[in-house]
Formats: structure tokens, C-alpha cells, sequence
């Protein structure tokens, strides 16, 4: 499966559906324009690594929204690192 998304006149192409998820939620927060196309892919990724190999329910948008508004600071943390911090700011 190929899910195509067109957005500012460029297109990205991915194989399942979390990954357009978390490029929405990135777009809303305007992740794209503050760090440009190549992080914006690296951030996806991230996401949804992070995403994967979490056994909780995790709340997918949630984990984003905190990702785009922590990048800096967690960008180069292992994936259980950042699970951790994600959680431990939750209600």
C-alpha cells in the first residue's frame, strides 16, 4: 500500500497510515516551517519508532504534539528515553 499526501505543493509518499498521522500533526504544529523538509522526515521517523516499540496504548497525537514542542531536546534521546519523559509529563 502507497498513501500519497500533497502538501505546499510537494508530495510524500507512505505505507501505512500513522506515519500521514503524525505528518498531520507535525504540519498543525508547524514543524515543517520551523525546521524544514529533511527534519520534518526525521521527525516522522522518530515518532513513529518511538510509536512501535511502545506497549502502551500510546496516544498517537499526543506523543507528536509533545515531540514538535520538545524536539530540541529529545531528538538525540534513545526511544525509551523519550517514551519515558512523554509519559511522566502526561496527567
Amino acid at each position: 500500500m502507497k498513501i500519497t499526501v500533497e502538501c505546499n505543493n510537494k508530495k510524500y509518499v507512505f505505507t501505512n497510515t500513522a506515519p500521514v498521522y503524525i505528518f498531520e500533526c507535525a504540519i498543525e504544529n508547524n514543524f515543517d516551517k520551523k525546521y524544514g523538509e529533511k527534519t520534518l522526515m526525521e521527525f516522522i521517523n522518530l515518532v513513529y519508532e518511538c510509536y512501535m516499540k511502545d506497549s502502551n496504548a500510546t496516544p498517537l497525537g499526543h506523543l507528536s504534539d509533545y515531540m514538535a514542542k520538545h524536539w530540541k531536546k529529545i531528538k538525540n534521546l534513545s526511544r525509551y528515553d523519550i517514551l519515558e519523559k512523554f509519559y511522566a509529563q502526561l496527567p
